[in-house]
Formats: structure tokens, C-alpha cells, sequence
């Protein structure tokens, strides 16, 4: 009977055992390293939603002036009322803020008007934009 235990071909229990410990520490390093990426992807990926939808705002704003000609504060604000209206929806998006402020001189005695946008998205994240219009003559 010795002789049958001895050539016995195999792995001991012990043997197993700390295998299946060390691939166990091998894959919890793993699973953190994977964890924290896709934290990461789903940030980055709200984030840049959240300033494609300041930068369409911002779009929407120049290709009025450009077909209006120079806008003043309430033409301003009613294309960000309309505008900020169809992007809340977006995934990600909480709220959208924005401020026009006067401008009283770009250094040649025009008037106009910045518009500062912040857009609230994931849980207490925001980006800010902010852009430059020349008022009517």
C-alpha cells in the first residue's frame, strides 16, 4: 500500500489550496485596478457631455448673431431659456446655469455682453464656459 501512495501521480491539497490563494490575491489586484478605470471612464464620459452641451449652447448663440446681427441681453437670454430647456435631458446633465452680463466698452467704444454658462452634471461636478458678444451699434 506504501508503494501505491508513493508513485501516485498529482497535487496534494495543500498544494491546491495555495494556489488558489495566491490567484486569489493576484485577482482582487486586478479588480481594483479595473474598478478605478471605469470610475474614471464614467467621469471623463460625463464630463464630456457636459461640455458638448455648454459648447452647443455657445454654437446655437453664435450662429444667431451671425444670422441676426449683433443680438442684445433679452434676445440673448431667450435662446439660452430655449436652449438649456432641450439639453437638461441629456444623460448626466443635473442643471444649467448662465449669467449675461453688460459689457460697456471692447476698447473702441462698442458695447456687448458675456455670457458665462455653468453646466452641473454627476454629482458635484460643473464645467464653466464663457464667450464674448459685441451688442448693437
Amino acid at each position: 500500500m506504501s508503494q501505491r501512495l508513493i508513485n501516485r501521480k498529482g497535487f496534494t491539497l495543500i498544494e491546491v489550496l495555495i494556489t488558489v490563494a495566491i490567484l486569489g490575491i493576484i485577482l482582487i489586484a486586478f479588480l481594483g485596478v479595473f474598478s478605478g478605470s471605469f470610475r474614471t471612464i464614467f467621469f471623463v464620459g460625463d464630463k464630456d457631455i457636459a461640455v458638448t452641451a455648454a459648447s452647443d449652447i455657445m454654437e446655437v448663440l453664435y450662429e444667431e448673431q451671425a444670422e441676426e446681427g449683433y443680438p442684445d441681453k433679452v434676445s440673448i437670454e431667450d435662446v439660452l431659456d430655449v436652449e438649456i430647456a432641450a439639453k437638461i435631458g441629456m444623460s448626466g446633465i443635473n442643471n444649467i446655469l448662465y449669467t449675461v452680463t453688460d459689457i460697456d466698452s471692447f476698447g473702441d467704444g462698442d458695447t456687448g455682453y458675456k455670457v458665462d454658462l455653468v453646466v452641473e452634471y454627476g454629482r458635484d461636478d460643473e464645467v464653466t464656459m464663457s464667450s464674448f458678444f459685441r451688442g448693437s451699434d
